[in-house]
């Protein structure tokens, strides 16, 4: 994985190139240039030259995800203790936003509530797998279950389920 500085320099050295192909999808505004997205506000979408680039107009693969209702991952979190439930939902987001960071076309779709808990859907199934590790190790008082379903469409479905301890914080 590159770390941010890696990913400045490789972003500089492209911006000296004359006359990039560059897509820009019309939805979100994420910015794909030879095989690499990145968003909007980044650096390399920032210094984009409208006269000198070819900039096509597509929508990208997360909108186009998001358009049709399709996703990879589903996560159910279940019987979270009153106390913690807003320490867990901010966890929840600052993931998210933290992998949506490192890869603008990762994303929540959806985040709903249940009667039991809550049910949220994302186009990656690695945004799920790293939400739910990181409530299992900042919650331990929680058992995680994760499936994969390879067909017809990759879906990997992750349970955490919080324990109804006394002393949970």
């Amino acid at each position: 994985m590159k770390t941010i500085i890696q990913k400045a320099n490789v972003e500089t050295k492209k911006l000296r190139q004359k006359n990039k192909q560059i897509t820009i999808c019309p939805y979100c505004s994420d910015v794909h240039y030879k095989g690499v997205w990145y968003a909007p506000y980044s650096r390399f979408a920032l210094l984009i030259d409208e006269i000198k680039d070819s900039i096509f107009y597509v929508s990208c693969p997360a909108c186009k995800m998001q358009r049709d209702g399709k996703y990879e991952g589903i996560l159910y979190i279940k019987d979270v203790p009153k106390k913690i439930e807003n320490r867990v939902m901010s966890l929840i987001l600052s993931e998210a936003e933290q992998d949506y960071f490192e890869n603008p076309q990762h994303r929540l779709v959806e985040f709903s509530g249940m009667l039991d808990g809550h049910k949220i859907t994302a186009n990656s199934a690695k945004m799920i797998q790293r939400i739910s590790e990181k409530i299992q190790s900042e919650f331990h008082a929680c058992e995680l279950h994760s499936t994969y379903h390879p067909s017809p469409t990759p879906l990997q479905i992750t349970h955490v389920t919080f324990m109804h301890l006394e002393h949970v914080d």
